[in-house]
């Protein structure tokens, strides 16, 4: 698996006297006055190398979506590598279970499965605390 590595002293800066929101920053002519209050922290979240495509489906629903999109007579797909997402390793048995409940509009089951491993938690706070100091 991949390590993330951050070095927060390079990678963010903090800004005492700016205040950005997303419209300060898409219309900075609209940017509101600043109050001494206001900060921002920076970070920058730039990859420095390439990242694995973790969120696209599958290949046989992007072939599925393919076929569709020529059947449409839509332009052309130029596919490239990966044009589907893939198993990075960290879904077990258990979570493809899962997903296949969802994808047939059975994903009450899922819930129903987790009732039943509930554990009542005490109202007592000693519970809570750890006895190693």
């Amino acid at each position: 698996m991949a390590q993330l590595k951050s070095r927060p002293t390079k990678a963010t800066k903090h800004a005492p006297t700016i205040s950005a929101t997303p419209a300060d920053v898409a219309r900075p002519e609209r940017s509101r006055t600043v109050s001494a209050d206001d900060s921002s922290l920076l970070i920058n979240a730039v990859l420095k190398r390439p990242f694995p495509p973790v969120s696209l489906p599958k290949k046989e629903y992007m072939e599925r979506a393919a076929q569709i999109w020529e059947e449409l007579g839509l332009p052309k797909i130029e596919k490239k590598h990966p044009w589907y997402g893939y198993s990075l390793g960290q879904w077990d048995e258990e979570l493809e279970e899962e997903a296949d409940l969802a994808l047939k509009g059975e994903h009450y089951q899922t819930g129903k499965k987790l009732a039943q491993n509930k554990v009542k938690m005490s109202s007592k706070k000693s519970h809570m605390v750890s006895s190693a100091k």
